[in-house]
C-alpha cells in the first residue's frame, strides 16, 4: 500500500510539472536562463570562437558622414 501512494504522489507531481508556468517572466528569469547557457556551453569549441578572432556577425559598417553645415 505504501510503495502504490508513492506511485500516486510521484504520478500528481509529475502532473503539476508538466503544466505550462503561467507566470510572466522577468528580467531575473532571462538572467537565469542566460547564465546556464552559458555554464553548459562553456567548454564548445563553437562558444569560444569569438577568443580567436572568429565571429558569425561583422560589426555594422560605419558610413562616413561628411558634415557639410547644412542642417543649421
Amino acid at each position: 500500500m505504501h510503495v502504490e501512494q508513492t506511485i500516486s504522489e510521484i504520478e500528481s507531481l509529475e502532473h503539476i510539472f508538466a503544466m505550462p508556468d503561467t507566470r510572466p517572466s522577468n528580467s531575473n528569469d532571462s538572467t537565469a536562463a542566460n547564465q546556464k547557457h552559458d555554464e553548459t556551453n562553456a567548454h564548445s569549441s563553437w562558444f569560444t570562437l569569438p577568443d580567436y578572432g572568429k565571429v558569425a556577425r561583422q560589426p555594422p559598417r560605419t558610413t562616413n558622414h561628411i558634415d557639410y553645415g547644412l542642417d543649421k
